[in-house]
């Protein structure tokens, strides 16, 4: 069996661990042949501490775009040069000042963020970008333009943080496990997933079985039927997973 988590909310705690408990139980598991997967909207580079720290068969990082089998670059669906060019040109025509493309490195234009964030590079948007991207994020007040933006990039648009941030993207979650399950040549995957938030919901609903952190944001539990009894701070995605194994189901 799959077994895919969500990183943030969901395998770790709000102070950004992962519990004695949880890595016993993820190390149990995968002894007994079970392949743990990392599926995060973060880059590898944001992720590699947990990596490192749980050793996971697989990590799909960036929303879908690269999937690593641990430290090793196996897959990546990244968003063209010609295309960072074009939303270039779409944030210029609808004013979007705030914005940021990822390949390895964050390019911003945002100073104050540089001096923050070791992973952060100046890049000055006035000039073609040169290369290809794992994704673009934005701030946008007016989710129609948001929309509009994805829409005529023919990518796919991710809404997070407030409601005010979006991500576009070549890729999803669900479509990263998918290109995962076609590298193993598997053509009837059975996985188990869990997760907390919008981004989450389209692979949760895809899953054998799919798992809502019971701290998930309410969009989730909405939609997403089985829930952890415990959160993300007392080892819900962990006890879920040992209830199954109890039940013979793992």
């Amino acid at each position: 069996m799959y077994l895919i988590f969500d990183l943030d909310d969901t395998l770790l705690t709000s102070d950004k661990r992962i519990t004695k408990f949880t890595k016993d139980v993820l190390n149990s598991l995968q002894q007994k042949g079970h392949i743990i997967i990392i599926n995060s909207a973060r880059t590898f580079e944001y992720l590699e501490e947990y990596v490192c720290e749980i050793k996971p068969n697989y990590s799909i990082c960036d929303g879908g775009a690269e999937i690593y089998k641990y430290k090793d670059l196996i897959y990546q669906k990244h968003i063209s040069q010609s295309l960072v060019n074009e939303a270039l040109n779409l944030f210029k025509e609808y004013n979007i000042t705030t914005f940021s493309v990822f390949n390895k490195k964050l390019y911003t234009q945002n100073i104050d963020y540089i001096s923050q964030n070791k992973n952060a590079k100046y890049f000055d948007f006035s000039n073609p970008f040169d290369k290809s991207v794992s994704k673009i994020t934005f701030k946008s007040v007016n989710e129609n333009i948001a929309n509009d933006i994805a829409k005529r990039l023919n990518l796919k648009l991710f809404n997070y943080l407030s409601g005010d941030w979006y991500r576009l993207s070549a890729s999803s979650k669900e479509l990263g496990n998918q290109a995962l399950f076609k590298l193993l040549n598997d053509k009837n995957p059975k996985y188990i997933c869990f997760g907390d938030d919008i981004g989450d919901i389209e692979m949760l609903q895809s899953a054998t079985i799919g798992v809502a952190m019971k701290n998930s944001i309410p969009d989730v539990l909405n939609k997403i039927n089985e829930v952890t009894k415990y959160n993300n701070n007392s080892d819900g995605v962990a006890k879920y997973l040992s209830d199954l194994e109890r039940k013979g189901i793992l």
